[in-house]
Formats: C-alpha cells, structure tokens, sequence
C-alpha cells in the first residue's frame, strides 16, 4: 500500500535524524576535549521503486520521463572534520599541538603504535614522556646523550626526558676570540728589565767568599749592600714566596722550598731545588715570562724582551751601507749604522751574544725574526734558511720588494731571568744555540752576580712590586727597573674547560709586534702570550703566538699549530713520552685548546680589547628544563646555560585520515582504508609542525552545531508528521 511506503519513509527519516542528533550531541559534548574533531553525518536516498520505465525521443514525441517513488533515507557516511583546532598556550612544558597534518605516535601496552592528535603528555618516573591517562610513551628518535646528535630515520623509541639525572661537562678544544687590536698603537718593542742587588757566595761563618754563580747552593747565599756582604741566613727546608704585579693584574703568590727532594702535595709548595740556578728557575715560571714557543711552534716564536741595538737597513753596497747575504746568512753593518751601535765599537760592544733575535719591525719584511748563531764586532751570522721556521723564510738580500732602505730592525735579548757573568768566562751561556734550553748567564762584567730580569714586550707585560722574601717576611734581595715596558698591549682573560667541566682561567697578552705598508697581505702583527695555573711547577707559561693583519686592519692569518696547553696532573704524553707533572687531576691532560682570532680586526682606535665570544667547551650542567621547537626536536636546558638536542618527536601522517579507527582516550589505530602510516620528522613530507607548551583545542563550532541541531529537530519533527498523516489517512480509509 503506499501509504505503508510513506510510513516507511518517514521512520527511515526518524532513524536518519536521530542519529545526527547522536552525532551533534557528542560534538557538543566534547567542544572542550582536547584536539577532538569535529563528527558528522551524511545522508543517501535508500531505494527507489520504479512505476514505468521512461522511454527515448521518437517521431513526433519528445520522451518520456520514468515515474519513480524514493523509498526513504540511509546514512551514507559518518566521518570527522579533521580541520585545524586553535591552539592554547598551557605554559607546560611537556604539552605538545600539532600544526598541520599528522599524529602523535604512542605505543600501546602490547608495544603496538595508537595515533592521537592529544598532546597533553608529562613525564613518568622513569623519565619517559607519555600520556598520563593512558600509560602509553609517547614515540620518535633519541639524541646520544654523549654527542647529542639525533639520527632520524632509525627505529622509533621511547622519548627520553631525564630532567635532574642528566649531567654534561665538555673539554675545551676551540676558543674563538673577538675585538679589535689597536692597530694605531706604538710597536711593543720594550720590556721591563730589573736588576737584583748582587749575590755572593758566604761561608759557615758568613764570611764572603765570591761572586755567586749558578751553581751556588742557596743555603751558601748572601747579598752586597752598600759594599758589605749580608749572609742570607737561608736554610734547609726554608719557604721562599714571591710576589708581584703584571701589568694590571697581581699574579698569584708563589712559594719555592730550599729542598733536594719534592714538598709533599699536602704543603701546597710551587717548586723546589737548593742552588740559584734552581731559584732562577722558579722566579721565571712564576712571573710567566714566555721565553720560547712550543714544541710544535715555529722559530718566530721565540720570544725576546727589550732590544739593545735598533736601527734601519741603509740600503746599498761599500762603507755607507748594510749589507744582507741571505746566502751565507750574514749580515754586515755600514758605516752609516756602525757609530750608532755600541758607541761606535759595534754589535759585541752592544752586548749582541749567540742566541739573540734580529728583528724586522717594519717594511715588507716586518714581523721576520732571526737567532743569531755567531757575531763579531760587524757581522752577524744567522741561518740562512731559518730551518727552525720554514714557512716564514728569512729576509732576502738584493730584492727590494722584501727588505727595503728605511726598514727598521732591532736586535732583541732573550726574555727570561739570567744572572750576570764575567766576560772571561770559555762559554757564554749554559746552552749554546740553537739548542732551545734555557740561557742563564749573560756577559757583563759590570752585573756579576745580579740576576736580571728581562720580561716580555709591552705594557701589558710590565712586572711591578716584585718581592722575593724568605720565611718570617725578611727579604732577600731588592729589585731595581732599569727599563721599562712601552708598546700597544692588552690582556683578556678566558675561562675554559677540561673533560671533568672544571674551569681554568686562561690570561692572554696581546702585543703589537710590527708593522707593514708596502704590502697589501702584510700590515700589523700582533704577538700573543698565554698564562695559567697549572700542575707543571710554578710555570704560568702556556702558549704563545701571532696574528697577522693586512694593510686594510683584516685578518688575514696566524699560527695554524699554535695552542694553548694546560698541564692537569698526572699522566702527561708530550710526543710519545708518558711524564708524571704533578698529582693526577682526574681529567684528561694536557688540556689542549686551539685559539681563533679570525673575528679579530686591527683598525686603529683608542683601545685595545679582546673578548672570548665562543668555545665547545662548558662546565658540569645538569638538565633542569626543556622545550620542543616546530621540527620537534626536544632541547634540554642544563644549569650551566647549555643547550642540548634530547630527542625529535616522530608524527605520523595518512593518505586519508577518516579511514582511521577511532577508539576511546582521542585515539586512532590504522584502518582498512586509511593507508599506512608515513613516519617521520614534523615539518618533512606533509607533515605538520609541533608546538611545545599549547594545546590543540576541538575544532567543534558551537554556533553551526546549534543550527545543525535544530534542523535535525525540524526534520525529525517533519518525519514524525508524515508518520501521523499517513496514519490518518488510514484511519480515514479504513472508516469508509
């Protein structure tokens, strides 16, 4: 009967409606859930009966239409509205938002990946991120915690997150420096030289018995005050402490014990020995006076103090001239030069011995250094290829792009501490040239038994208040400057690192060392020296080198093996040979750090200042925070200012995401249609992007909702209408 059919109609109606109604009351339900997407319904005629067939256009008719009856409603399709949902900041750290396409991936308690797009994790006491409600860890790619790099692309696993148990130090190996080194200063070509009372040798009795020498024993010392000799009284087992100031800074108190075997650790004494040579020693190291490069450093490294002979290459063969034989490795001075120098009595009555430096301050050849191997009264013989630098040859003779008429020179001694020496003496030094040992006499009558100080260049190197005292306070001997420091220098200090992050300050000395305006590659040279505490005796000395600038102030270049090197304690390889220097650190030594000056300028400007900006090394830190950055990746925050990568959250991404199986707690399995899930790093392969600290809210409308709501009311109201009509139209038949 149709209207049977009508009735039919309308309850398909009835079913089709309510269950929209079903839907817009789980979307109303679940507005506030997080990143819940919006449900709806679809609808689809059910059947429809065929009264008569249509037919085609033919003659004169123009086709008939078919007569059919629809049947009622079905549902076609339920799925959600996957659009974006605003995101809310929650300021937690371990609430994670999607941007865009994709899920997160967790794994379920039989170990199988369930998808969600709730992000609205914390961490567990295991230090695993996952959702509290579920148990379930949250999935992606962990950092080595030791190199903390990331290898995407591996097998997913279990977000690690161990905030407070994760502690980080790191050695360091680079330090990069920047500034600007007054490239408008003087050259640094002074240092400061200071003369000690002179020392003589006294008996049992404290009776005078000669002009000290390096091997005096300290118990046997004495000193020459106004022509009377004064028994130092000095004894076995004596503590002798030395004070001093250099440049602004004070350095460290030192002690040194009259003594033939090691303090032990526990009394906290600097070095030992019994003569003066022993104490010579010690003054030196503790003053931090840089006497020669490293092993791996190059002859221009060799550091030199105040110059005793300065003057400019006279350019032209003869008398009136200089002459350059780089052949020979000879230079010979002219007559022009020769009334300057040793007042007129030439390079020996200057005091120019073996083992000085020849300098070239300025010209093309400016920053070239040269030891001189032999010397007479005119001539001074170096080695022609300067085997100890290779890289750096000597100046050329005869080639007037290389040393020029005017270019400056000046003939250096060797920084250290020395005693003075009668001239009479069969050797010079302890250790001739070229062997690098240390000199420890010069020739001059006039200074036997003073022991002389000759630091380094500049101002920044200028030793001040130096006391040398013996226990009880009573002094030894009384310093006299007879030079000062002058030249363009700064200091910088720089804290680094060794492998257990504890720091060790670093105070590194700039001078300038020479200066160039003929050649576009070859302006200002800068010289560096290194200072530091550590476990090598009392020698502050730990590197040295140069930077070298062009005529535009730029950098064009330094040492590439200079470095700086901090004994530890302990076990010491230096070249294949295992030495013990001082009590083991725990941390791996020599601390080994590569200087980088290439941010350096050297314009000229009122001051000098040089910063440490950047290094890869940092004290111990332990991870007290973290956060997630758009790509996912997972920065833990350590106490010592340290970022780290920790980990890269994975998301999944699906050809079709309303083939998914949705389950309870905002979860989705893979479905017969939904395709398989791509895995991979946010932001990558349509794949949205992640915000740590929000929270995608439900993409549910409430205004559209509303009205959904109440169309579904109507038709469901309109169907329960032609359920009543064709009822009484029934009625009505059946009462005739």
């Amino acid at each position: 009967m149709a209207l049977v059919r009508a009735l039919n109609s309308a309850i398909s109606g009835l079913r089709a409606h309510q269950l929209r109604t079903d839907v817009i009351g789980d979307n109303l339900a679940n507005v506030n859930t997080t990143a819940f997407k919006t449900g709806r319904v679809q609808f689809q005629t059910l059947l429809s009966q065929t009264i008569a067939f249509g037919s085609a256009p033919s003659g004169f008719l123009g086709g008939i239409d078919p007569k059919q009856f629809g049947l009622g409603v079905a549902i076609g399709d339920t799925n959600k509205n996957f659009g974006q949902g605003s995101l809310i900041a929650t300021g937690v750290a371990s609430d994670m938002a999607i941007e865009g396409d994709g899920f997160f991936i967790q794994n379920d308690q039989g170990g199988g990946p369930v998808y969600t797009r709730d992000g609205s994790f914390s961490i567990n006491p295991k230090n695993l991120l996952h959702n509290p409600s579920t148990g379930f860890i949250v999935q992606g790619f962990r950092a080595d915690f030791t190199t903390f790099e990331i290898q995407a692309g591996g097998p997913l696993q279990d977000i690690l997150i161990p905030i407070g148990d994760l502690r980080i130090a790191r050695e360091t190996d680079n330090a990069i420096f920047d500034g600007n080194l007054n490239g408008g200063g003087d050259i640094a070509s002074a240092a400061s030289v200071l003369d000690s009372d002179q020392f003589r040798s006294v008996d049992a009795l404290g009776a005078d018995t000669g002009v000290a020498t390096l091997d005096t024993l300290l118990t046997d010392l004495g000193r020459r005050v106004n022509g009377i000799t004064v028994d130092l009284a000095l004894t076995a087992n004596d503590v002798i402490s030395m004070q001093a100031q250099k440049g602004n800074r004070t350095l460290p108190d030192s002690t040194f014990k009259i003594s033939a075997t090691p303090p032990a650790e526990s009394e906290g004494i600097d070095d030992f020995g019994t003569t003066l040579e022993d104490l010579i020693d010690f003054m030196e190291d503790a003053l931090g006076i840089n006497t020669v490069g490293s092993a791996t450093s190059s002859a221009s490294d060799d550091l030199y103090s105040s110059p005793i002979v300065s003057a400019s290459f006279e350019d032209g063969a003869g008398v009136g001239g200089d002459t350059l034989d780089t052949t020979a490795g000879t230079y010979t001075i002219g007559a022009a030069n020769l009334a300057a120098i040793g007042g007129g009595g030439g390079f020996l009555d200057a005091g120019v011995e073996v083992g000085d430096y020849m300098r070239w301050t300025t010209g093309r050849s400016s920053g070239q250094i040269v030891r001189v191997a032999a010397v007479t009264a005119t001539t001074i013989t170096f080695d022609p290829n300067n085997t100890l630098d290779p890289a750096i040859p000597a100046p050329t003779s005869g080639d007037a792009a290389v040393v020029g008429d005017g270019d400056r020179w000046e003939i250096h001694k060797q920084s250290r501490v020395a005693l003075g020496n009668d001239a009479s003496g069969t050797a010079p030094f302890n250790n001739a040239y070229p062997d690098p040992a240390r000199q420890r006499k010069f020739n001059n009558t006039a200074l036997e038994g003073v022991l002389r100080i000759d630091g380094n260049v500049g101002t920044a190197n200028a030793i001040r208040n130096l006391e040398l005292a013996k226990s009880g306070g009573d002094r030894l001997t009384v310093f006299t400057t007879v030079g000062n420091a002058a030249g363009e220098s700064v200091i910088s200090n720089a804290t680094v690192f060794d492998t257990l992050g504890q720091a060790h300050v670093v105070e590194i000395t700039y001078e300038l060392e020479s200066k160039s305006s003929l050649d576009l590659q070859r302006g200002d040279r800068w010289r560096w020296f290194a200072e530091a505490v550590d476990s090598d005796g009392p020698d502050r000395v730990v590197g040295t080198g140069f930077i070298q600038f062009d005529t535009a102030g730029q950098y064009v270049s330094e040492n590439p093996l200079a470095s700086i090197k901090i004994n530890l304690g302990g076990l010491t390889n230096n070249a294949g040979v295992l030495t013990v220097v001082g009590p083991p650190s725990g941390a791996v030594t020599p601390l080994s750090i590569t200087p980088d000056h290439s941010k350096v300028t050297g314009y000229a400007n009122r001051i000098s200042e040089v910063a440490l900006v950047d290094q890869d090394g940092f004290g111990q830190g332990t991870l007290t925070d973290f956060s997630t950055g758009t790509d996912g990746v997972v920065t833990g925050i350590f106490s010592n200012g340290q970022t780290k990568s920790l980990a890269q959250i994975a998301l999944a991404r699906f050809q079709n995401n309303n083939g998914l199986t949705a389950e309870g707690d905002n979860l989705f399995r893979v479905g017969a249609n939904s395709g398989i899930a791509i895995v991979g790093t946010p932001g990558t392969f349509a794949r949205g992007v992640v915000h740590g600290g929000f929270l995608e809210e439900s993409n549910v409308d409430l205004a559209r909702q509303f009205t959904d709501l109440i169309v579904a009311q109507r038709a469901f109201q309109a169907n329960a209408r032609t359920i009543t009509t064709s009822n009484q139209m029934l009625q009505d038949l059946l009462n005739i």
